[in-house]
């Protein structure tokens, strides 16, 4: 019996690019929640308005695209850049805001409410929505999204190390971020300071592994 090899990413965007519109549509379905759960996070009002958006631009410049890393991380960097532009666009800061500085919490109009499956799962979500937005995006590319170093360094056009730098001080922020709701982390240790990253690591990956983390479940991609 002959073995079925499933096509990798790059496969898949070599046929679409060639106008293979099945490709396009195997690589919508297997990147399509990854995409989804970002924006619910980061603009939850208008997730499925951004994804349809991140396809768009993907669409527009198929013919040009030329990956150095991923095709998924090629994606999230679309995703990220549409997330800046909607809060330049729509935050109250406007187009000056510093997103280094600015959290969600302080750009948006009006807050929204925090979906849930768990009390763990709403703290780790609000801690994230108080932390500065290039931050929280980068927090949510390394524990959501799985991007290693060099696919972080790529998107975000900086050395490897400068990654490194950043992600120490985004899980710094996010440690004392869930400290000032007085979470009981149960029995681990305190991760109110970077000495407990390490624990803070431990502690998201539990999270994430008891519920859906980023909550509800997208509708069926539509055709592209």
């Amino acid at each position: 019996m002959t073995e079925v090899t499933t096509p990798g990413d790059t496969e898949l965007l070599e046929r679409w690019q060639q106008g293979d519109d099945r490709s396009a549509r195997a690589l919508i379905e297997r990147h399509f929640d990854s995409l989804y759960r970002f924006f619910r996070a980061s603009v939850p009002n208008l997730a499925e308005d951004l994804v349809q958006d991140t396809w768009i631009a993907c669409v527009k410049n198929r013919e040009r695209i030329a990956l150095t890393t991923s095709f998924r991380a090629y994606l999230l960097g679309i995703a990220r850049n549409k997330v800046l532009m909607h809060w330049r666009t729509h935050g109250r800061r406007g187009p000056t805001a510093d997103f280094d500085l600015a959290s969600i919490e302080d750009l948006e109009p009006t807050p929204t409410q925090v979906l849930a499956r768990t009390q763990h799962e709403r703290s780790l979500l609000t801690a994230l929505r108080q932390i500065p937005l290039e931050m929280q995006i980068l927090l949510q590319l390394y524990y959501w999204e799985h991007l290693v170093g060099p696919e972080l360094a790529a998107l975000l056009g900086v050395p490897e190390g400068t990654v490194r730098g950043r992600l120490r001080r985004a899980k710094g922020l996010l440690a004392a971020a869930l400290a000032d709701q007085h979470l009981a982390f149960d029995e681990l240790a305190s991760i109110a300071s970077i000495a407990g990253i390490a624990d803070l690591d431990a502690w998201v990956a539990s999270v994430r592994a008891h519920g859906p983390n980023i909550p509800d479940e997208p509708d069926e991609p539509d055709e592209p």
